[in-house]
């Protein structure tokens, strides 16, 4: 069973729900990068998986995701609950750039994490009508949480977590990730942060790593590969991106990537 939450173009609106829960609980620093990743969650084996509930002798839960290695390794008398393969949208995406190497979170009985590990071990323990279906929304939810855990622990090294952590770049994020296809300027993203141009640009670079400009290039051209791979028209996807021509694309294409956006490998 397979879980996707897709990107499907710059100009495909916003989803009703996700918009609505902006407004009821404000800002949502996860929905808008999410509504544009690929996602991607499949049952797996031990081997092949990069996330699993791991349950200890003494009875100790923790979920162990590790974003760019697969294979999860047990110790004698631990057992794999579940197993799963998490594609965060390919290796250039922002939320797999910025993840640390190894993310272990208990999974007490008592906690919300406790209680999904539970069901989505009963749901792979015994296959029942509709099972994947379960335990693929299931595992979205978990590794949603597991993001949201990252954000609230504000790393200290710069990045995107760092940023969405910040009560003002994190708006300017927000923005850009909603509206990739609109002709930002640094200052009016300064100014949805609420603050000066100089000291916006200043704290943009010291918790995400670069300036604002160079983030936009760079998550635009991340979509924009991701189109790609769907099959769009490079002079389509130029559009899109912001730029006049397929030529100018093309350069900053190859600049970010090392390879002219019309020898991108379909999906």
């Amino acid at each position: 069973m397979i879980l996707q939450l897709g990107y499907a173009g710059f100009t495909n609106g916003k989803n009703p729900k996700y918009t609505t829960e902006r407004m009821i609980m404000g800002l949502d620093r996860l929905s808008s990068l999410l509504d544009r990743m690929r996602l991607r969650i499949d049952a797996a084996s031990t081997g092949q998986a990069n996330m699993a509930g791991i349950e200890a002798p003494d009875g100790q839960v923790d979920i162990v995701l590790q974003p760019r290695r697969t294979g999860i390794a047990t110790t004698p008398g631990q057992r794999v609950l579940f197993a799963f393969s998490v594609d965060f949208g390919g290796e250039f995406s922002p939320v797999l750039t910025a993840m640390p190497d190894l993310v272990r979170e208990p999974a007490g009985g008592d906690s919300d994490t406790g209680r999904l590990a539970a069901l989505l071990a009963a749901e792979h323990g015994q296959p029942r009508c509709g099972g994947p279906a379960v335990m693929a929304r299931l595992a979205e939810v978990l590794v949603v949480w597991i993001l949201r855990r990252q954000i609230e622990k504000a790393p200290a090294a710069p990045g995107l977590f760092g940023g969405l952590a910040h009560p003002r770049i994190s708006q300017a994020l927000v923005a850009m990730h909603d509206a990739p296809q609109k002709i930002w300027r640094s200052t009016d993203l300064a100014q949805i942060a609420g603050l000066s141009h100089s000291h916006f640009k200043q704290v943009f670079v010291e918790t995400v790593g670069v300036s604002p400009m160079a983030y936009l290039r760079r998550w635009r051209m991340i979509l924009a590969r991701d189109q790609l791979r769907q099959g769009a028209r490079v002079d389509r996807v130029a559009r899109r991106s912001g730029y006049g021509g397929a030529d100018a694309f093309s350069r900053a294409y190859r600049r970010e990537f090392g390879i002219l956006p019309g020898s991108e490998p379909r999906a």
